[in-house]
């Protein structure tokens, strides 16, 4: 499972899901950073297979 967390979530949560073997990636390191458009990051998401996680848990 691939990850791609959105903007509200913490930057540390993509540190400790890689650190459980969970690929992540945080919208921060996207071009745009937390200002990327949510189509935009849809689109990356698709093209990356990433799942989208917009959720605290």
């Amino acid at each position: 499972m691939k990850l791609i967390l959105d903007a509200q979530l913490p930057v540390k949560l993509c540190e400790i899901l890689n650190q459980l073997g969970l690929k992540s990636i945080h919208v921060g390191e996207l071009p745009k950073g937390d200002e990327t458009p949510d189509l935009e990051i849809t689109k990356f998401a698709d093209l990356e297979n990433l799942i989208v996680s917009n959720q605290r848990f």
